[in-house]
């Protein structure tokens, strides 16, 4: 889950995305006269609509393949400006995705704890080993009678 900080931002930009493609999707449908132009309309619409549901992230994702492919198709002296509009639009609703599949993936504060290390039944060894005494054993302080 996102930073609780997050959660207005996200749910602002949902808004913002989900209604932009409900609007342009309804312009692209009523101002045109070619049925495939009719159909992305629609595409948009639903879109931006699944935008607004708990499908966000794979509303957002199709989208995003959507608005590429816009981009591409727009390529050309005349269509720069409109392309480089559709690569934005594609980047914040890849944005958006990922951002909702993050928010969706696991509470935070739920997250595995990594495992502390046991100390082991060798470590009076090691520390023998590197020259310190272990507790208890023959000339060690603790072994040896408390001074009269």
């Amino acid at each position: 889950m996102l930073h609780p900080r997050l959660a207005i931002p996200l749910w602002a930009m949902r808004a913002a995305f989900g209604s932009s493609c409900i609007g342009l999707g309804l312009q692209r449908f009523l101002e045109a006269q070619a049925t495939l132009t009719r159909g992305a309309g629609l595409f948009e619409m639903l879109a931006g609509v699944l935008i607004l549901t708990p499908l966000t992230e794979a509303a957002a994702t199709v989208l995003t393949g959507w608005l590429v492919l816009l981009a591409v198709g727009a390529l050309g002296p005349k269509g720069a400006t409109l392309g480089g509009l559709d690569v934005l639009l594609a980047a914040t609703a890849f944005a958006l995705a990922r951002l909702t599949q993050v928010n969706e993936a696991e509470p935070v504060g739920k997250r595995p704890q990594p495992a502390t290390r046991r100390p082991s039944a060798r470590a009076p060894q090691r520390r023998a080993a590197v020259g310190m005494r272990a507790p208890g054993r023959a000339g060690s302080p603790e072994a040896r009678p408390p001074p009269p």
